[in-house]
């Protein structure tokens, strides 16, 4: 089992993050491991984005996911442009854990296999059941399209309402699936502030992420999903994945331009 924990972190931060302990990893206990990255650094010598919305327009000026007539080496020459990036995103509430007894506030977010958002590897068309690819999904960009009267089988009328939500997530190496059971992933970080400062800061918090695009750079999928009784409204979601290394991830305050927390690691959990 430690052998292939070691594979998996290897793969997962690719020589980016900065390791902890001893062999690159710490083992808190025989279901967990995890890895500190580095600390996101302002002006670095990167090309930044200030939101998601920023990355994918971007995306979308150097022609977006590979065309069905674009040989491999073309695509790679058009995206290698991209080269080392940040990303900045907004924190939100439910991904602020509050700890009532210490008042320590943490920064959660799971890194769910990107295949079951439709991520696929390589040329494949199928998912890949031997590996996991572990990703960092950000906010959604959501625009109003339009909208129509629709009616049901028993002649009830409702407004429907029409959107297309983008959402760009950057996607780590094939990491090989365990054996031992079910893998939870997730990005932490400890928030070096009171809850107190946390209210009073929380709109100008980041999660902010440098990151390294790898082939096969990017690949876009879409589903459309219809109007029911409760949600009444149509939508369009793009998935944009971003093939990418972790390079440094910190959570900051885009105001004052300071790193506020004290560091941030990824987690492997087994059950």
């Amino acid at each position: 089992m430690r052998a292939i924990w070691i594979l998996v972190l290897a793969v997962i931060i690719s020589g980016c993050a900065q390791p902890t302990g001893s062999g690159g990893y710490q083992r808190p206990g025989p279901s967990e491991v995890y890895v500190d990255l580095r600390p996101y650094v302002f002006n670095g010598r990167y090309t930044s984005y200030e939101s998601p919305k920023e990355l994918i327009d971007k995306l979308n000026s150097m022609g977006g996911a590979q065309g069905k007539y674009e040989t491999n080496s073309d695509f790679h020459n058009r995206m290698a442009g991209l080269g080392l990036s940040s990303v900045m995103s907004e924190i939100k509430e439910y991904q602020i854990d509050f700890d009532k007894s210490s008042g320590a506030l943490i920064f959660r977010q799971s890194m769910d296999d990107a295949q079951m958002e439709g991520f696929r590897s390589g040329a494949a068309s199928l998912s890949d059941y031997k590996n996991s690819y572990y990703s960092v999904m950000l906010p959604s960009v959501e625009y109003k399209t339009g909208e129509f009267v629709g009616q049901n089988a028993y002649g009830a009328k409702a407004v429907i309402e029409q959107f297309e939500i983008d959402r760009v997530s950057l996607v780590g190496p094939a990491v090989p699936k365990q054996p031992s059971g079910v893998v939870f992933v997730n990005l932490i970080a400890k928030l070096n502030m009171t809850a107190s400062e946390f209210k009073s800061q929380k709109k100008d918090l980041r999660l902010a992420i440098i990151f390294e695009p790898i082939p096969n750079y990017l690949k876009k999928e879409s589903a459309s999903g219809t109007a029911t009784i409760s949600t009444k409204r149509e939508a369009t979601v793009n998935n944009y994945f971003v093939s990418s290394k972790l390079a440094a991830v910190s959570v900051v305050n885009v105001k004052t331009n300071r790193v506020v927390s004290e560091g941030a690691r990824v987690r492997f959990k087994t059950h």
